[in-house]
């Protein structure tokens, strides 16, 4: 069964990276915890799906990714 999980108690996580300039780029390392029972529900299923949202005015972009555990 494929359902959502909270990461560091969040349904979501807002990470703002503020004012851009054409071409520059902005790196962000962000670290997730889940609570002890849905680690163990992710490390018997070997995956997890994330799933990142890029949103600016005018806009947004959704990128999906399987992670291997």
């Amino acid at each position: 069964m494929d359902t959502r999980k909270k990461a560091n108690g969040k349904d979501k996580l807002v990470i703002k990276v503020g004012d851009m300039e054409p071409n520059s780029s902005v790196e962000k390392k962000v670290e997730i915890s889940v609570g002890f029972f849905d680690g163990l529900r992710i490390k018997s299923k070997g995956y997890v799906d994330a799933k990142l949202t890029i949103s600016w005015n005018g806009g947004r972009e959704v990128f999906k990714k399987r992670i291997r555990v």
